[in-house]
This record gives C-alpha cells, sequence and structure tokens, in this order.
C-alpha cells in the first residue's frame, strides 16, 4: 500500500458545510487545534504534541487545497512546538523546570518586531513569485504573526496572545475567501480561545506579583566571619523526590543590584538544600551600599540566611593568586563546610571545586529572567518589572511639589502623575503620594467636633509633637508607593517642607522633624510660587496673607540645605509644562551607577 492509498481515507468528505464536503482532515484538524489552544491556555504541557498532530492534519490539508508554502510552513511549526516542548520542561533551570508566565521585554519585543516585518516582507515577495497565491501579502502576514506568536508562546510571554489574536482576526476572513469554510470557523473558535488564554496568563501573572513578600528583621550586616547556620527550609523537591538534595548551599554574587534572575537562582537552591547561605560581596567602589544590598535580599528571601562582606580584589579568573586571594573572603565569610554552589556563570565549576562542593549551573543562558546585573545598571527603566520592591523603592525618583497653602501643589502632584501614567508601559504605573498633613488636620478637626459640634478651622491648635507623627507618616506613605510604582514617584509635600509648616505654626525648628526628612533621599522639589494663583479657603486653610513669607522660606530652605529646585510660575499649563521638562530632564540623567571592579574572564 503506498502512502497515498493510506491517507486517501483522510481526504474523504465526511460532513457537508455550506454546500461545501468538509474532509476528515479538516476536521480533525478542527478539533486537534482547538484543544491545543484550550490547553495552551491552562498551560498544560499536552498543548505541544497535540499541536504536533495538528500541524500535521493541517500539512494534509493545504498540500490536499495546493497550499504548497502553507504546509511547508507547518514543518516550521513543528520545530517550534518542540522547541517550546522542551523550554517548557527546562526553561526553570534545575530543581524548578517550570517556565513561569512574564512579560515581553523590550529587547524581545524588538527583535520579534523585526523578524515579523521582515518575515512578512520575505514571505510575501516569494509567495508572489513562487506560488499562485492570490493574496500574497495576507499569507505572510498571518505566517509571521503566527511564527512570532509561537516563539512567544515557547517562551510564555503573555503578549504572545495579542499577536495571535492579530493573526486570528486576518485569518477568519482569508480562509474564508479561500473557501475553507470549517477552517475559518475554526478560528472564529481559537480567537475566543485566545482571549480566553490572555485572560489565563494575565490572572497567573498578576498571581506572581501579588505574591506577599514577608519582611524579615534586618540585622547589622555581617562582613567577614558569618556565624550561625543556614534556616531548615522545605522546598518542593523533599527526600525521595528523585532530584538530588544538599546539606548546606551556597549562592555567592554581587546582586548590584538584586534582580529577578538573582532570586530565581536563590529559590533553586532553597528548593534543594536544607540549609543554604546567600554571600553578598561588594566593592568599595560599587555605589550601592553592601548593607542596602543584604537587606534587600533578607527581605526578598527571609528563610535564608544572607551575609555579607567587603571584596575589593579584581576578578581574574585565570590568576591563582587571585583565585586564592577572592577564597579568603569567601571562607572568611562563610567559614561552615558547604556540599553545593548555585551559579549562573562560567566560574561556577571552579569556585565549586575550591569549596569542595558540588558545581550546580541555574539557567546560564537567562533563558528564564533575561536579564542581568550589568543590564539593570544601564537601563533601571528598561528593567524594572525585574526588580522587587525594595530595590525598585530605592531607584525611584522622588519628585516632590511643595509650596504655601493654595498654589496648586495637590492638583501638580496629581497631573504630573497622571502625565506620566499616560505614557504607558512601567510609567502607567506611576504613583501620587497624598499629603499626610491635611489628613491629619482633618482629623484634627474631626476629634474636636465631636467635643465641641461648632468647632471651625481656627480652632485647631497643634503641638510640636504633632510634627515628627506627620513626617514620620508622610515618609512610610512615600516608601509603600515607591515599592509599587514606576520609576517615578510624585509627592504632594514631604518630610522635609513638613519642617517649614512647624515653622508656620508653632515656630523655630523642630530637630526631630529634620532628622526625619533627612533620613529620606528626593531628587527634585518643584515649589509653586504663590503669585497669580487665587487664595480657595476650603475650611483647612487660614493665612492667605502669610504665602509670600512661607514662599520665601521654602525656598530660602530648600537653598540653604542644598536641595535641587525649581519655581513653578505663570499658568498651570505652564506650570505642568516647566515641571515635565525638569522632571525629563532628571530621568534622562539616568542613574549613574559606579562602575564595578574589572573582571577579566
Amino acid at each position: 500500500m503506498s502512502l497515498a492509498d493510506f491517507l486517501d481515507p483522510l481526504q474523504q468528505p465526511l460532513v457537508t458545510v455550506l454546500d461545501t464536503p468538509v474532509s476528515w482532515t479538516e476536521v480533525l484538524g478542527f478539533g486537534s487545534g482547538a484543544l491545543c489552544v484550550w490547553l495552551v491556555a491552562r498551560q498544560h504541557l499536552a498543548n505541544w504534541p497535540i499541536g504536533i498532530a495538528n500541524n500535521i492534519f493541517f500539512i494534509l490539508l493545504f498540500a490536499q487545497s495546493g497550499l504548497y508554502a502553507d504546509a511547508g510552513l507547518q514543518i516550521v511549526f513543528i520545530a517550534l512546538a518542540a522547541y517550546g516542548w522542551w523550554t517548557w520542561t527546562h526553561g526553570g533551570g534545575p530543581g524548578t523546570p517550570d517556565l513561569p508566565v512574564r512579560r515581553t521585554t523590550r529587547t524581545e519585543w524588538a527583535w520579534l518586531l523585526a523578524a515579523g516585518v521582515v518575515g512578512a516582507f520575505a514571505l510575501t515577495v516569494l509567495l508572489d513569485h513562487a506560488t499562485d497565491s492570490t493574496v500574497p501579502f495576507w499569507d505572510a502576514l498571518t505566517t509571521a504573526l503566527s511564527l512570532t506568536a509561537t516563539y512567544g508562546q515557547c517562551r510564555k510571554l503573555v503578549e504572545s496572545w495579542w499577536l495571535w489574536i492579530a493573526a486570528d482576526v486576518v485569518y477568519i476572513p482569508l480562509y474564508a475567501y479561500k473557501e475553507l469554510y470549517l477552517t475559518s470557523l475554526l478560528y472564529v473558535g481559537f480567537l475566543t480561545l485566545c482571549l480566553i488564554g490572555l485572560r489565563n496568563w494575565q490572572r497567573d501573572l498578576a498571581a506572581q506579583q501579588r505574591q506577599p513578600v514577608e519582611t524579615a528583621a534586618a540585622p547589622g550586616c555581617e562582613v567577614g566571619v558569618g556565624r550561625g547556620v543556614g534556616v531548615a527550609v522545605s522546598g518542593r523537591f523533599p527526600r525521595g523526590s528523585g532530584v538530588k538534595r544538599f546539606a548546606h548551599g551556597l549562592v555567592l554574587g554581587k546582586f548590584y543590584p538584586p534582580h529577578a534572575g538573582h532570586h530565581h537562582l536563590v529559590r533553586t537552591a532553597q528548593d534543594r538544600c536544607e540549609r543554604l547561605t546567600v554571600l553578598v560581596c561588594a566593592a568599595s567602589v560599587e555605589s550601592v551600599p553592601l548593607a542596602d544590598r543584604v537587606a534587600w535580599m533578607r527581605e526578598v528571601h527571609p528563610d535564608v540566611r544572607v551575609v555579607g562582606a567587603v571584596d575589593d580584589i579584581r576578578m581574574d579568573l585565570h590568576d591563582p593568586v587571585i583565585w586564592d586571594a577572592h577564597m579568603a573572603v569567601f571562607t572568611g565569610a562563610v567559614p561552615e563546610p558547604v556540599d553545593a554552589v548555585f551559579t549562573s556563570e562560567s566560574y561556577g565549576d571552579e569556585l565549586a571545586r575550591r569549596f569542595g562542593a558540588e558545581s550546580v549551573c541555574v539557567d546560564p543562558d537567562r533563558t528564564v529572567f533575561p536579564v542581568s546585573g550589568t543590564a539593570v545598571r544601564k537601563d533601571p527603566v528598561g528593567c524594572w518589572d525585574f526588580l522587587e520592591p525594595p530595590v525598585r523603592a530605592a531607584l525611584t525618583r522622588r519628585i516632590v511639589v511643595l509650596g504655601a497653602e493654595s498654589t496648586g501643589t495637590t492638583t501638580m502632584a496629581r497631573a504630573l502623575a497622571d502625565h506620566y501614567r499616560r505614557r504607558g508601559g512601567v510609567w502607567a504605573q506611576t504613583r501620587y503620594v497624598a499629603e499626610y498633613g491635611r489628613e491629619f488636620s482633618e482629623q484634627k478637626l474631626a476629634a474636636l467636633r465631636t467635643r465641641w459640634p461648632a468647632a471651625q478651622w481656627e480652632d485647631v491648635t497643634f503641638t510640636t509633637d504633632d510634627f515628627p507623627q506627620i513626617a514620620e507618616v508622610q515618609n512610610a506613605k512615600e516608601e509603600a508607593a515607591a515599592r509599587t510604582g514606576s520609576p517615578v514617584l510624585f509627592c504632594d509635600t514631604d518630610s522635609f517642607a513638613t519642617t517649614v509648616w512647624h515653622e508656620r505654626y508653632i515656630g523655630g525648628r523642630n530637630p526631630l522633624v529634620e532628622e526625619t526628612a533627612d533620613r529620606v533621599a528626593h531628587h527634585l522639589w518643584l515649589l509653586t510660587d504663590h503669585e497669580g494663583v487665587a487664595f480657595e479657603d476650603d475650611g483647612l486653610r487660614d493665612g492667605e496673607e502669610l504665602r509670600p513669607w512661607m514662599t520665601d522660606r521654602f525656598r530660602a530652605e530648600l537653598t540653604r540645605t542644598g536641595r535641587e529646585f525649581i519655581e513653578l510660575t505663570g499658568t498651570r499649563q505652564e506650570r505642568l509644562a516647566t515641571a515635565v521638562a525638569a522632571v525629563d530632564t532628571l530621568l534622562a540623567a539616568g542613574w549613574n551607577f559606579a562602575a564595578p571592579l574589572p573582571e577579566h574572564r
């Protein structure tokens, strides 16, 4: 029996749809395709073999219809499916094979768009000259979209669903035009399943991001000799699971700054070790203090022992003397025996050998989280989604809008936050922090009215002890917002402004307020001038006549303390334009991380 005789039954009509006979091949392609997309939406591994079967059915269908280019491209989809099958089972690295859903990075978008445009152009030319396709551009466009979407699906990029949706919107009328009506109907179902898949993957991604982070007390950084042992952990691979476990594992790095790849490495090691120690090594020339890095790692990994050491020795993987010097630092910080060293670096084997331990390499190609410390230092904004809340808070550029009463500070802070949110991407998370002093004042007035219902704002009195509390709460609200926002945060006044408000209501300085203000780093102050702004009495304001004095005091204190500020004058639109230009200039200046010590690998 020839292959043609064997395949002939699959090409026989099974049903008739709209007066058009539909073959077994088309029906099987419909069923396997729908099942495949449903499984992808549920992140079920079986989608890959089902998808390969679907590709085979479509090879037969397209060949039967004379669509040889479409049939040939199914072979490419089969190759991508094999890659996706492997990636979904190995992409998490040793100990954590499951590949997590994530967003597409800017770099990946650039490559996907470039590949899609080039692919669509090349296929259009090929189909126009080498086939009898009557719609070469649309054939090429859908193929390019499908290929890029399939690659994104292989990497579990949530935006791959948008590429599939775009492809399906074109496929539906295209297959109807080619009189493949059941296939066109299939793609209507695909479109529905893609919308479900997009929703499911977005929910999964949101669930990952909502996982609570326990905050552990961060005692003073251990530098030099580390004491104690790691905390026992219960990982996903207990004894008897078939995955080798270790008694005491070590993860070592600069964590300059910590990012998702580092945390993936630590969690992988934690799952396979009874005890785990993370050693943070920092050089004195680096601009993020060792104590900060240790505190960040302790917060994100509260069940792991984290120690720190100053390591001012340059790296040269080819010099045994330098290796010995590094090992003196490492073993001084971690003197206990180690039986596994987890790294993503090429030096992992030698490091493990010198510890007398087994080397475990985790995701060396950065396929799970395509990010590095170098990339974060170069472009924190582009890597923002790979950073945990404490690191985001430390890197956030904090902009303060301050001024005398009724000069538009609240309106300006909100307008700036709205302006940057409209830029989309990571900027869509831009936050605005309200003035706590106003909330505190409202509480004071409400409390007074419980005893004296006729009380007015002028009846409220403040004490000097009120102002440190206002400053502390203002700082806390800023910190919370910076942990969950974009790379820029807009604050309606700050703890520094509270020092001037203390002077206005109490008179003189308050050292506790000034100390509180100095604990938080802000990057730019926008002083709203009172000139040209009508005074609006909202029931919590008085002292219209004091506005010129307060504007002068803010200006004088900003100058005296060396804070960078600009004054906002003119109409509301002019003030907003001036503020946006100043903030953009600040952001364009970058973060200016100090370069680490040179490395010779």
